[in-house]
C-alpha cells in the first residue's frame, strides 16, 4: 500500500495511483477511474509494473539513466525534475550535493538529443541507481508524490490543448496522447494528430469516428517509431494496448478495469479511484 498525492487532493491515500472518486479532481477532461487506468497503462509499458518508483536503470536507448515509474530520463531533464521535487524536501543518501550536480550535469549529455542508442550515462552516478531504489522502498509515499506530480505537470497538462484542438473525447484518444507524450516526446502528439488528419479526416467531421481515427493515430505513431530507428524499433510492441482496446470497442475503459498484452505478457489493470 502507498499514497499518491494530488495536487488538490494531497491528504487521498489508498493503493498506487488511487485518487478521491470526482470527475474533476485530477482533470475535467476524464474521470479519475479513467486516468488511473491511463496512468497504469503507460507504466506498464515502462516498467512492467504499476508501481516501479523504484525501477532505475541505464538503458540501451542513448537517453541516459531510466528511473521511476514512468521512466523518467537524464537525457531530457525529466528525471532532474522528480529529484528536485523529491530532494527539496528530504536529506538522504540520494538526496547529496555530489549527485545534485552530477544529475543536474547529466541533462544533454553526450549524444543523447541524437541518438537513440547506447548506454550513455554521464559522470558522477555510479551509485545513483542503487541509492534511488533504496529510497523508493523506504519512502515510497514522498516518491509516489513526486513522480506523479511531474508526471502530470511535464506530460499529461502539456496535452490539453493537443486533446481540445484535435477534438479527442474519449479515455482511450486521451491515454493514447499521453503516452505518445510520455515515450516520444509531447511535441510529437501534434505532429502525429495532423497526419491522422491527413489520412482519416479531422475529429467532428461526418463519418469520422473515435475509434478510426485512433486507430489511424497508433498507426502514424507506429510509424514513426521505425522511422526514429534504434531503441524505438523494438518498442512498436507497446500499442498493442490501444489496438486491442479499439478493436473491443472500450474506448471509456467502461468497466473500469481492462486486460491488456505487452511484449507477451497478460496485466488486468484494475481503477484505482
Amino acid at each position: 500500500m502507498c499514497k499518491i498525492w494530488l495536487e488538490e487532493q494531497k491528504d487521498a491515500t489508498a493503493d498506487s495511483l488511487k485518487s478521491v472518486a470526482k470527475r474533476d479532481s485530477i482533470t475535467p477532461l476524464m474521470t479519475d477511474c479513467q486516468f488511473s487506468i491511463m496512468m497504469q497503462i503507460t507504466a506498464v509499458a515502462e516498467t512492467s509494473s504499476t508501481t516501479g518508483y523504484g525501477a532505475c536503470d541505464t538503458l540501451d536507448d542513448g537517453q541516459g539513466i531510466s528511473a521511476g515509474y514512468i521512466q523518467f530520463t537524464s537525457c531530457h531533464g525529466s528525471l532532474q525534475k522528480v529529484y528536485k521535487s523529491y530532494c527539496d524536501q528530504n536529506s538522504n543518501d540520494l538526496c547529496t550535493s555530489d549527485y545534485e550536480s552530477a544529475i543536474s550535469a547529466a541533462q544533454g549529455y553526450g549524444d543523447c538529443g541524437s541518438s537513440n542508442s547506447g548506454k550513455n550515462q554521464a559522470p558522477g552516478l555510479d551509485g545513483f541507481c542503487d541509492a534511488w531504489k533504496k529510497q523508493a522502498s523506504e519512502d515510497t509515499d514522498a516518491f509516489a508524490k513526486a513522480q506523479f506530480l511531474v508526471a502530470k505537470a511535464g506530460y499529461f497538462d502539456t496535452i490539453t490543448d493537443s486533446v481540445s484542438k484535435y477534438h479527442v473525447t474519449t479515455a482511450l484518444g486521451i491515454a493514447q496522447m499521453f503516452d505518445t507524450a510520455i515515450q516520444m516526446g509531447p511535441g510529437t502528439v501534434d505532429t502525429l494528430a495532423d497526419r491522422t488528419n491527413q489520412n482519416v479526416g479531422n475529429l467532428g467531421d461526418d463519418g469520422v469516428s473515435e475509434a478510426d481515427w485512433i486507430k489511424q493515430y497508433v498507426y502514424e505513431r507506429k510509424l514513426e517509431q521505425i522511422n526514429w530507428g534504434g531503441a524505438y524499433v523494438g518498442t512498436t510492441a507497446r500499442l498493442q494496448p490501444f489496438e486491442e482496446l479499439i478493436a473491443a470497442n472500450d474506448l471509456n475503459f467502461d468497466h473500469n478495469d481492462v486486460t491488456i498484452t505487452l511484449y507477451g505478457s497478460s496485466y488486468t489493470l484494475v481503477a484505482k479511484c
